[in-house]
């Protein structure tokens, strides 16, 4: 066979293994997801893009999932029917997602550009975390709705999603920085998922994105529906404690993966709710003067910290965002909230890769074993802004700790099954292991990171 006719097939083969399904399942004991046909761990790192199917065109489409694979990420969070109205909530082709606003006429048009997107994530690798319509559509608290009040309505869309994307590499997300509040939300909920059970042939996963600073499971735990729970620890403060939230729903019967699908993004003021903003600002929101923003903009250490704080906290991985990305910010759109550069600008920040380092750390020894275990540290630091948390192999054969402003701590070294323990240390920023060494287990052993006043993760092995 010629060289180049084998390596076209060898590509064409290729392409179409990636192009093939595989759907998740909730592992056995409840923890965490897997792959349905291997088993194998299936680590969530998502991405944000609630506004991929509504602005973007398949060409920009293509650049945005292509990169997202390439930095780590195993999941894009999408609304089909999203939040923001530009020129009647047009997508890129001019296309709207029903008839008339019909919410029982599905647009083929539109739903042609959808299929698109969602075969090419799935080429790729990735899975759509598929939401069927942000929360404003069924509870109008605040954003352009319509509300959309009828449940037998939400049960013939979800229908008609679940079976267009049953073979597809889905995860229904419903809500949508929403908080059901009426017997009717409820209601609606519940039709939708009904509807997607149907339809799909209950072959794909289902959750809920709260409002911010609350969880699914207030909500929705004991609903037969709901395979694993989701946060918002949101974007009120720099500190904020989202560890306590996996912590909580980790205690919870029967018991259900979880884990934080909003935290706060990269580049967005923080509180931004709050900012008293110039009349014109939508016309330069990159070029706003800093004193607007009395509480400052989440960083990369920010994203770093919520992930590495709620991973070992007990969730089943971690959702990343950007202000531009979410919303798909470029200078013919006007800004929902103020940026600092376009989508396209911000899809190589260092918050992004350093997702994808994290995932790396996790994935180097069998992190789905890992139980969440403060006991395990002696001394540590429990403020929250430099909170030190710990887990624990249940099969004691490692402890890995995050300490989030490099500051000495203790650990009960007994906990681990061996005579040696190997130490190594990872950098967050550069994902890189380093200082690796054997000694002989102690009793205790007390660890000082590397260098102070940022942030450092540690895998201590039983050998």
């Amino acid at each position: 066979m010629k060289p180049i006719l084998y390596i076209f097939l060898l590509t064409f083969f290729v392409n179409v293994a990636l192009a093939q399904p595989n759907k998740l399942k909730v592992s056995p004991d409840g923890r965490y997801l897997i792959y349905a046909d291997s088993k194998k761990p299936f680590f969530w790192l998502g991405d944000t893009a609630w506004e991929l199917f509504h602005r973007l065109n398949r060409e920009e489409a293509d650049e945005y999932l292509e990169n997202r694979a390439k930095k780590g990420f195993t999941v894009i969070q999408a609304v089909v029917w999203a939040e923001l109205v530009t020129k009647g909530d047009e997508n890129a082709y001019g296309q709207k997602p029903f008839i008339g606003d019909d919410f029982s006429k599905p647009n083929e048009a539109y739903f042609k550009h959808v299929d698109y997107i969602v075969n090419k994530a799935q080429s790729l690798g990735l899975y759509i975390a598929l939401l069927p319509v942000w929360g404003d559509k069924f509870n109008k608290k605040w954003g352009a709705g319509p509300e959309i009040s009828q449940p037998n309505l939400a049960y013939l869309y979800g229908q008609f999603l679940g079976n267009r994307y049953k073979t597809n590499n889905i995860i229904w997300v419903l809500g949508g920085d929403r908080n059901p509040e009426t017997p009717i939300h409820f209601e609606f909920i519940k039709q939708l998922a009904r509807g997607i059970r149907e339809g799909s042939e209950s072959g794909q996963l289902i959750s809920y994105h709260p409002s911010g600073n609350s969880t699914s499971a207030t909500f929705f735990h004991n609903e037969s529906w709901l395979d694993f729970n989701m946060t918002q620890s949101g974007h009120g403060k720099k500190d904020y404690p989202n560890f306590l939230y996996m912590m909580s729903c980790y205690q919870l019967q029967p018991t259900k993966p979880t884990l934080d699908a909003e935290p706060r993004y990269e580049d967005i003021p923080v509180r931004f709710w709050e900012m008293k903003l110039p009349n014109d600002w939508t016309k330069n929101p990159t070029a706003i003067p800093d004193t607007t923003f009395k509480f400052g903009w989440f960083d990369e250490y920010d994203i770093r910290r919520a992930g590495y704080w709620s991973i070992l906290a007990g969730a089943c991985g971690h959702t990343y965002g950007h202000n531009s990305i979410w919303q798909m910010w470029e200078e013919k759109h006007e800004a929902v909230i103020p940026v600092k550069c376009t989508w396209k600008q911000a899809l190589d920040k260092p918050g992004a890769i350093q997702m994808g380092l994290m995932r790396k750390f996790f994935e180097s020894f069998a992190w789905n074993r890992m139980i969440p275990n403060q006991t395990l540290l002696i001394t540590h630091w429990i403020d929250c802004g430099e909170y030190t948390i710990a887990s624990g192999d249940k099969n004691k054969k490692f402890v890995a700790v995050y300490s989030s402003a490099g500051k000495e701590f203790t650990i009960n070294t007994q906990y681990l099954d061996g005579k040696n323990l190997k130490i190594k240390w990872f950098d967050p920023r550069k994902g890189e292991f380093f200082d690796e060494k054997v000694i002989i287990k102690p009793l205790q052993q007390s660890f000082t990171p590397p260098y102070k006043g940022t942030d450092w993760a540690l895998l201590i092995e039983a050998i």
